[in-house]
């Protein structure tokens, strides 16, 4: 029997900053992370002053133009995790 763990027990809901989740350098940073892609400081200067669901959205359409399709893929398998879980959640 093959045992399955996941820690993306989030939503699929655009991320809104929050007093408990402040818009900051360091989940920039983790985003950035996230994605595979990394960030100089520049990147993350821009990406906050931006919308978080545009500097996502900006993220993901960079990727196919530049056709970063090994990160992509990443960012893919990610969310069709999240859509999982998310569904076995209203279950």
């Amino acid at each position: 029997m093959e045992a399955y763990f996941n820690c993306a027990i989030g939503s699929l809901e655009a991320y809104v900053p929050n007093a408990g989740a402040p818009r900051n350098e360091a989940r920039v940073k983790h985003l950035y992370r996230r994605l595979g892609f990394g960030a100089n400081l520049e990147m993350i200067q821009n990406a906050l002053l931006q919308n978080p669901v545009d500097v996502v959205d900006a993220l993901i359409d960079d990727a196919i133009a530049n056709q970063s399709f090994q990160n992509l893929h990443g960012v893919i398998g990610l969310y069709q995790i999240m859509i999982q879980m998310t569904s076995q959640l209203k279950r």
